[in-house]
C-alpha cells in the first residue's frame, strides 16, 4: 500500500494540470515522471552529453581528450545546441546562438591554452562539405514537381532574378569599395545571394497551416522558390571559386561551367533513376532508411568526387538533381508530403546544423577582422539586400498579388543563413590549400568569410522577426486568408 502510494507521488499518471492551475502546481506537475516535454528535453541533454563523449573516449582514446579534435568538436555541438535553445527562448533564430558560441570558441585560442591548436582545418572542412550536402538533397527533396509546373515562371524568377541582381551589385561595390578583382568580386555576391531556407520554410510551413496566402500560392511559390534560389547561388557561387583558382585558359575557364553543369546533371538523372528501382519498393526491411544511406552517400560521392577533379559546381548540381530524381521516382510509388526519406534528413540536419554554424563561426579570428572590412562590409550587405527587396518586388508584378502580399514576399527574401555559413569559407579555403598561397587571397578570403558572417547576423534577425510578425498578426480566418502585412 505504501509502495503504491510512493508511485502516485512521482508519476505523472493521466491527470493533466488544469488551465488556471498555478505556476507551482505546473512545475510540480513537470517534475513528476515522465517530466514534461521541456524538462524531458532537458534531462535527454544532461544524459547524452556525458554517454557521447565515454563513447567517443572508448573508439578513440585520445582524440576525445583535451587536446583532440573530436573533443572541440563535441564541445562546440553541444554549446551550439544550447546556444540556440537559448537564444530561441528569447524568439531570435537558434541559428544565431549556433554561431555566436563557434565564434566564441574559434577566438578562445587567444585566451586558454587547451585551445591554442584549433580545430584541424581538413577535420572541418570536410564536415562542413557533408553539411552542404545535406542542405542540397534537403533542397531536392522538397521540390514539388506539381507546384513547380503550377508556378513555374514566377518561381524561376523570383529564384533567379533578385539573386543575381544582388550579386551584380554587391560584385560592384565590393570591387569599388574593398578592392576584390572581379572573379573574387561575383564569388562574394553569389555567396551572399542565396537565401535561408532554415528561416523561411519553417515559417512558411506555419503560414501555409493557417491558411495565409494559400488561395494565391504564396507559401508553396516561396518553399520552391528558395530551394531553386540556393542551388543556383551555390552553383555559380561555385562556377566563380573555380574562375578565381583556375590555371586553365580562358576558353576553358569559359567552356567549363556548362560542362560541369551537363555533367552534374547526367550524374543526378543516371544515380537518381537507379534509386527508383533499388532497393525495391516492396521490400519492407528498412526501406526508407536505406533509401536514405544511399541518397546521402551518392550525395558525398558526387560533392567531394567532383571537388578531387576539380569540378567543383558539378558536384553541387549532381547531388541536388539526384535527390530531385529520386525524390520524384517515390512520389509516383506513393510517398507524399510525409516522405520518410525527408523526415530522416530532417534529423541529419539536426545533426549536422550546430556543427555547420558553430565551425563557421570558430573560423572567424577577430584579430583578423579589420575594421575596414567590417564597415565597408556592412555597405555592401545592404546596399545588396536593398536592391534584392526591389528586384524580388518587381519580378512579382504583373501577377494577381497585392501590393502588400508583394512587400512580404520582398521581405521574407532578405534572411540568410545556411548556404552562407557551408560556402562563406571556401574561398579562404582554396587560398590556404594551395601550394604557394598568395597573401593577398588570404586577405580577400577572409574579407568574404567576415561579410559573410556578418550578413547572417544582421539578416537573419532582420528577416525572422519580420515572419514570425506577419504569422502573428494575420487573423485566423477562414474567409480571409490574405497575407496580413503589420502597419
Amino acid at each position: 500500500m505504501a509502495n503504491s502510494h510512493c508511485h502516485e507521488c512521482v508519476l505523472r499518471g493521466d491527470k493533466e494540470v488544469n488551465a488556471d492551475a498555478t505556476r507551482w502546481k505546473r512545475l510540480r506537475q513537470s517534475l513528476l515522471c515522465p517530466p514534461g516535454v521541456k524538462l524531458g528535453r532537458a534531462c535527454t541533454f544532461l544524459l547524452v552529453f556525458p554517454l557521447v563523449w565515454i563513447a567517443g573516449y572508448g573508439l578513440t582514446g585520445h582524440e576525445m581528450l583535451l587536446d583532440g579534435n573530436l573533443f572541440k568538436i563535441y564541445i562546440i555541438f553541444f554549446a551550439c545546441l544550447l546556444g540556440g535553445w537559448l537564444m530561441e527562448i528569447i524568439r531570435l533564430p537558434g541559428l544565431l546562438g549556433m554561431i555566436i558560441v563557434g565564434m566564441i570558441f574559434g577566438n578562445l585560442k587567444h585566451q586558454i591554452s587547451w585551445m591554442e591548436h584549433p580545430i584541424q582545418h581538413g577535420w572541418s572542412g570536410k564536415i562542413r562539405g557533408v553539411a552542404l550536402v545535406v542542405i542540397l538533397i534537403r533542397a531536392g527533396l522538397g521540390l514539388n514537381p506539381e507546384q513547380l509546373r503550377r508556378l513555374s515562371l514566377m518561381v524561376a524568377r523570383l529564384a533567379f532574378v533578385p539573386s543575381t541582381v544582388e550579386a551584380i551589385i554587391v560584385a560592384c561595390v565590393s570591387n569599388l569599395i574593398l578592392g576584390l578583382r572581379w572573379a573574387w568580386a561575383f564569388t562574394l555576391g553569389f555567396a551572399l545571394a542565396a537565401v535561408s531556407p532554415a528561416i523561411v520554410v519553417p515559417y512558411m510551413l506555419k503560414i501555409q497551416e493557417n491558411g495565409y496566402g494559400v488561395d494565391k500560392g504564396i507559401p508553396t511559390l516561396l518553399l520552391a522558390a528558395s530551394s531553386l534560389n540556393d542551388v543556383f547561388s551555390i552553383w555559380a557561387f561555385l562556377v566563380f571559386l573555380g574562375i578565381t583558382f583556375s590555371q586553365r585558359s580562358f576558353v576553358m575557364q569559359t567552356i567549363m561551367p556548362f560542362v560541369e553543369v551537363l555533367l552534374g546533371f547526367l550524374y543526378g538523372i543516371v544515380i537518381g533513376i537507379i534509386l527508383w528501382f533499388i532497393p525495391n519498393r516492396k521490400d519492407n526491411f528498412a526501406l526508407a532508411e536505406i533509401r536514405s544511406i544511399l541518397l546521402l552517400i551518392g550525395g558525398i560521392a558526387s560533392y567531394f568526387g567532383s571537388i578531387s577533379i576539380k569540378m567543383h559546381s558539378a558536384g553541387a548540381l549532381g547531388a541536388l538533381t539526384l535527390a530531385f530524381v529520386a525524390s520524384y521516382g517515390w512520389r509516383r510509388q506513393g510517398y507524399k508530403q510525409d516522405n520518410p526519406v525527408s523526415l530522416n534528413f530532417n534529423f541529419l540536419w539536426f545533426i549536422f546544423q550546430p556543427l555547420l554554424f558553430g565551425l563557421v563561426g570558430a573560423e572567424l579570428d577577430f584579430l583578423k577582422i579589420k575594421l575596414t572590412t567590417v564597415r565597408y562590409g556592412l555597405i555592401v550587405i545592404f546596399i545588396g539586400l536593398l536592391f534584392r527587396c526591389c528586384g524580388a518586388f518587381v519580378v512579382l508584378s504583373g501577377g494577381n498579388l497585392n501590393v502588400k502580399e508583394k512587400l512580404f514576399v520582398a521581405f521574407s527574401w532578405l534572411p540568410k543563413a545556411t548556404v552562407q555559413a557551408a560556402v562563406g569559407s571556401n574561398a579562404l579555403d582554396a587560398a590556404l590549400a594551395l601550394t604557394d598561397p598568395n597573401p593577398q587571397h588570404i586577405e580577400w578570403g577572409q574579407d568574404i568569410l567576415t561579410i559573410a558572417v556578418m550578413a547572417i547576423l544582421v539578416s537573419a534577425p532582420i528577416g525572422a522577426t519580420f515572419i514570425r510578425s506577419v504569422s502573428t498578426n494575420s487573423p485566423v480566418n477562414a474567409s480571409d486568408t490574405s497575407i496580413a502585412i503589420p502597419e
